[in-house]
């Protein structure tokens, strides 16, 4: 008695007849041929010869990062319109590959809005001055061999108050009298 069994899932063909088993491969046309008596179910499983071991991959490359010390300041503004003060408004960019500090290894410029002035110091940038509308962004760049990486720190202003007017004297107090006329008129001593 034959019997033929195909299962799809694999693309395998199992027949049976006088006590063998073939199992065909209808991908590929291979037979395996199994003898034996059946007398309960059989399992045939089929699988490839495992494969050679790959290579081995290259080693990683540390990533590279940027961090501002002061990645925004802001401006106090009088109610004049004048900036009050600069101070604090500067910035400090450092440059990691992997966890390590590499800052020294790259050089620095920065660009900003036309109306902010700054300085640079090796990779340490300062708002000297700004103009209307004061608030704006400085784009510090580091840059070594290929790479070039891009910080902004942003600027902006908060009006604050101006000091008051002192205000008017006051009225004179009314004249002293006894310890000081005392002192005076030397009857203490």
């Amino acid at each position: 008695m034959a019997t033929n069994l195909s299962i799809s899932k694999t693309k395998t063909e199992v027949s049976s007849k006088n006590n063998t088993i073939t199992v065909t491969n209808n991908n590929t046309g291979n037979t395996v041929n199994v003898k034996g008596e059946i007398t309960s179910v059989v399992e045939i499983a089929t699988r490839g010869l495992n494969g050679i071991d790959g290579i081995n991959g290259i080693d990683g490359v540390d990533s590279i990062s940027a961090e501002l010390t002061r990645e925004g300041h802001i401006l106090p503004l009088s109610s004049s319109g004048d900036i009050i003060s600069f101070a604090g408004a500067n910035t400090t960019m450092r440059v990691f590959e992997g966890q390590t500090d590499k800052t020294s290894n790259y050089t620095f410029t920065r660009t900003s809005d036309s109306h902010i002035t700054t300085t640079i110091s090796s990779n340490t940038v300062t708002v000297t001055n700004t103009t209307t509308p004061y608030s704006g962004s400085i784009t510090i760049t580091a840059t070594s061999s290929s790479i070039s990486l891009d910080k902004i720190m942003s600027l902006s202003v908060a009006r604050q108050g101006d000091d008051g007017a002192d205000g008017a004297d006051g009225a004179d107090g009314a004249d002293g009298s006894g310890v000081i006329d005392g002192i005076l008129n030397g009857g203490f001593f």
